[in-house]
């Protein structure tokens, strides 16, 4: 028998599941952009796997939570660079 969740629902551990691949698809997108100079139009891809990370799961509210602490970790090194 598949594993459930403790209220019987299969979907809501696959859900989760899925949702945590998305996750690691867009952070490793988000850190490949970083590894290349920010240049990879790849990491336009990040928006529509949110997208589908939220209708997975909530978990994925964590993406742009990570996208904000990268933009602002670039504009720190561009202005510590600037000095």
């Amino acid at each position: 028998m598949p594993p459930t969740a403790p209220d019987g629902r299969l979907h809501g551990i696959v859900g989760l599941g899925a949702a945590l691949v998305v996750l690691a698809a867009c952070a490793w997108l988000l850190v490949r952009d970083r590894a290349r100079g920010e240049r990879s139009r790849a990491v336009l891809i990040v928006m529509p796997l949110t997208a589908l990370a939220v209708n997975l799961h909530l978990y994925a509210i964590f993406v742009p939570m990570a996208v904000a602490l990268l933009a602002a970790g670039a504009v720190w090194e561009r202005f510590m660079v600037a000095e």
